[in-house]
C-alpha cells in the first residue's frame, strides 16, 4: 500500500503548531503529516531551505507533499530547488510578488528587525515564475482584516489583511483560488482544508466535496 506524507512549513512568527486544525483534517483525509520548523526571523532564506530540504529527504514516504502558509511558500519554493519530492505543493497567502506589508513594517522602528532576515532576502530578488518541478496549487484570501491592517491601512484590495490577492500570483501555477479567509484564520477553515486535499489528490482545486 502507497503512503503519502505532508509536510507543513509554517509562515512568519510562527511555527508548526498554527497548523493544528489543517492537520487533524489531513490525517482524516489519510496524510501522514510532518510540522516543518525553521528560525523565520533569525536565520537566512538560504539557511532555511537548505534545512527543508534535508527535512523532506528525511521523510519515509512514496509521496512526500508540502503545504505552506504565508513565507513557509518561499520557503518550500527554495527548498524543492535543492531538493525536489515527488508530489505536489498547495501555498496558502504565500506574498510570491512582494509584500507591501512588509515594506511598509520595514519602515516603523524596530520593522527590519521584525520583518527578519528570510523574508528580507526573497524581497530583494522575488521570482514570477514558479522553478520547482512540482505542480502547484494556489490559495489566497479575500477577507481583509487582520494585524496587517493595522499597520497597512492602504493594502491593496482584495486582501486576506496581510497578503493581497495579487501577491499570491506564481506563474507556472496549475490551479489557483481566492476564497472569502483571512490570513491567519485561512488555516482554521474547512473549506480551506478540503480544498487542499483537492489539489494534493488530484492536482486541481473543486474536487472533493
Amino acid at each position: 500500500m502507497s503512503t503519502e506524507a505532508v509536510v507543513l512549513v509554517h509562515g512568519l512568527w510562527t511555527g508548526p503548531w498554527v497548523f493544528a486544525a489543517m492537520r487533524a483534517r489531513l490525517r482524516e483525509a489519510g496524510f501522514a503529516t510532518h510540522g516543518f520548523r525553521y528560525a523565520s526571523v533569525r536565520a537566512p532564506l538560504d539557511a532555511s531551505a537548505r534545512a527543508l530540504a534535508r527535512f523532506v529527504d528525511d521523510i519515509a514516504a512514496d509521496t512526500v507533499h508540502l503545504v505552506a502558509h504565508s513565507l513557509g511558500g518561499i520557503v518550500a519554493h527554495e527548498g524543492l530547488r535543492l531538493h525536489p519530492c515527488n508530489g505536489r505543493v498547495v501555498l496558502l497567502g504565500t506574498p510570491w510578488r512582494g509584500s507591501f506589508a512588509a515594506q511598509q513594517l520595514a519602515q516603523l522602528p524596530m520593522g527590519a528587525s521584525l520583518r527578519g532576515r528570510c523574508l528580507a532576502d526573497w524581497l530583494d530578488a522575488p521570482h514570477a515564475q514558479w522553478q520547482a518541478p512540482n505542480a502547484l496549487g494556489i490559495i489566497a484570501g479575500t477577507r481583509g482584516i487582520g494585524l496587517g491592517r493595522l499597520i497597512v491601512p492602504d493594502l491593496p484590495r482584495p486582501n486576506d489583511g496581510a497578503v493581497s490577492v495579487e501577491e499570491t500570483r506564481v506563474d507556472g501555477a496549475a490551479d489557483s483560488l481566492a476564497l472569502p479567509v483571512a490570513h491567519s484564520a485561512m488555516l482554521l477553515s474547512a473549506r480551506v482544508a478540503r480544498e487542499t486535499v483537492s489539489f494534493l489528490r488530484h492536482g486541481r482545486f473543486g474536487i472533493e466535496r
